[in-house]
């Protein structure tokens, strides 16, 4: 498969170029790998990529190894990372949280590896490439943490990665039942990201391309309310192509 270089704050992101029929079905599942901050071959053979404590990215498994579509079924040495729910699905995970228990972690006791900003930093980033690039919704869903995947997608897992990071002022992330759920506030994060990459991405219009359009509107208004020679036709088609080039403009935010 060919791969995309992105530049990203945490190191190059290599992804591939994957088929609709694979985009279509992929989910990213968010996850810390129950260690210390030390990026092992062990945390590389479960997971797609893995993040140091700086956030910087270390390249795991292919992400192709899980993918499964026509002309390409699963290969043996894919990433396992979540319990009987690996096809078409990518692990992103943050080496941290080696000796933390959930219990403590909700007293705000998150042992000696505690997952670091940086880290949730860089699975925003990375998952929000992933999503623009093989225009995966952020949505629970298909975006999730690895806690999620027994109450969303009807997988039991026995986790609670990443539902509980100790960065974050709990307050706001308080569920009507008073549990705690950051994993809503990572998508959301998540959702800006995408947003701002397509921001980034609108292309420019040439210099002047408004001006032409508006001086093509004047010519059509003044030949409608001076009677200059332009057939209906002409005339319908000529308004046609403008209506639809300004609603081009105005899809892509220009307008």
């Amino acid at each position: 498969m060919q791969t995309t270089t992105i530049n990203t704050p945490f190191g190059p992101l290599e992804l591939p170029s994957i088929p609709e029929e694979a985009s279509s079905k992929l989910c990213l599942t968010l996850h810390w790998a129950a260690s210390t901050y030390n990026v092992s071959s062990f945390e590389l053979t479960k997971y797609h990529f893995v993040l140091g404590a700086d956030g910087a990215i270390h390249k795991g498994v292919p992400v192709e190894n899980n993918l499964s579509f026509a002309g390409h079924p699963r290969p043996a040495n894919y990433a396992a990372h979540v319990l009987n729910a690996n096809t078409n699905n990518i692990g992103i995970s943050a080496a941290s949280m080696a000796d933390a228990a959930e219990v403590e972690a909700r007293k705000g006791h998150y042992g000696t590896y505690p997952v670091t900003e940086k880290q949730i930093a860089a699975i925003v980033e990375i998952a929000a490439q992933m999503c623009f690039l093989w225009n995966i919704p952020v949505i629970p869903t298909r975006v999730l943490g690895h806690e999620e995947w027994d109450s969303v997608n009807g997988r039991p897992q026995d986790r609670w990665d990443v539902n509980c990071i100790p960065h974050l002022d709990i307050r706001p992330h308080l569920n009507a039942d008073g549990t705690y759920d950051s994993t809503n506030w990572i998508r959301s994060e998540i959702r800006k990201r995408v947003q701002a990459l397509a921001t980034q991405s609108r292309p420019e219009l040439p210099a002047g391309a408004m001006d032409d359009v508006d001086a093509a509107l004047k010519v059509l208004y003044t030949a409608a309310q001076t009677g200059l020679p332009m057939t209906p036709d002409t005339r319908r088609t000529a308004l046609k192509a403008l209506n639809e080039f300004n609603g081009v403009l105005v899809n892509l935010g220009f307008k």
